[in-house]
């Protein structure tokens, strides 16, 4: 069963993008059960880091970036949704917008696993209906959550690390912190922190905290 060049003499080509389905030591001879090319089941859940999951949700080209969202690019994702409160002159609805995932890596746009590359070209726009991303159990919920609460959308971050970078969506850290609703009238910022909303007072506008 091991891949060999006298009988598989294109191996080398056949198997560029192939995923290991199982750790391969250096120099091991390899056979062609632990590796799974694209297209072939299984090949998505090989893709995935362990301890993850993969969750498909809809997009537009409004709501990815008018398709410059790419397989293996990192988003935030902003849940939008509308909410009765109350008002000295009665109840009255808002709209409020609320990052609820940061650096989410995205596996597939549609059923594209990988952005079309070209030597010295520009990447070309991927307009799809879905979005498959990458998350852990536990923001895998938030994001069900959200989407039948209101409207997502998928906001590309950039390719250069940030500093405080958070590897895993926010909902799964206790300590990772995420900005709310900016600045209010009482000089307060509302930050999200595991669950919980805590103020706290800004030194003054514009400055840090």
């Amino acid at each position: 069963a091991f891949i060999q060049q006298v009988n598989m003499p294109n191996a080398t080509t056949d198997y560029v993008g192939a995923v290991a389905r199982m750790p391969i030591a250096k120099g091991e001879p390899i056979t062609t059960n632990k590796l799974v090319k694209p297209g072939e089941q299984g090949f998505m859940a090989a893709m995935l880091t362990p301890g993850y999951r993969a969750v498909s949700i809809p997009i537009t080209a409004q709501s990815a970036a008018a398709g410059f969202i790419l397989p293996n690019d990192h988003v935030d994702i902003l849940a939008t949704r509308k909410i009765q409160v109350q008002s000295p002159t009665g109840a009255c609805e808002e709209v409020r917008s609320d990052v609820i995932l940061q650096d989410v890596r995205v596996l597939a746009i549609d059923q594209k696993f990988k952005a079309a590359e070209a030597p010295g070209a520009a990447p070309t726009p991927i307009t799809g209906a879905v979005a498959t991303l990458e998350l852990s159990a536990r923001d895998a919920e938030t994001l069900s959550m959200a989407g039948k609460m209101g409207d997502l959308a998928l906001v590309l971050r950039g390719i250069e690390s940030e500093s405080n970078r958070m590897n895993v969506a926010s909902a799964v850290r206790p300590g990772a912190k995420v900005l709310r609703q900016g600045l209010e009238e009482t000089g307060q910022i509302k930050i999200h922190q595991f669950g919980a909303m805590v103020e706290m007072p800004v030194a003054s506008q514009g400055g840090g905290l």
